[in-house]
């Protein structure tokens, strides 16, 4: 029997629910080598204004 919906290996788990918060929405893609975080990059995410559904990205993110 496969993993459904909401289902981990040890069993169902509740969904997760964050609050939501207008504005740009950006990532940090990394990188940790002996235990030292190195930033590679910062990119914005291009979403719909209406669903925020994510449409594009811009790599390295425009300054805001």
């Amino acid at each position: 029997m496969g993993r459904g919906r909401g289902e981990s290996w040890t069993g169902w788990y509740p969904p997760l629910v964050e609050r939501y918060i207008t504005g740009a929405e950006f990532s940090v893609e990394a990188v940790t080598h002996a235990g030292t975080h190195h930033v590679v990059a910062v990119t914005e995410k291009l979403t719909t204004e209406v669903s925020r559904v994510e449409i594009g990205h811009v790599v390295p993110a425009r300054n805001r």
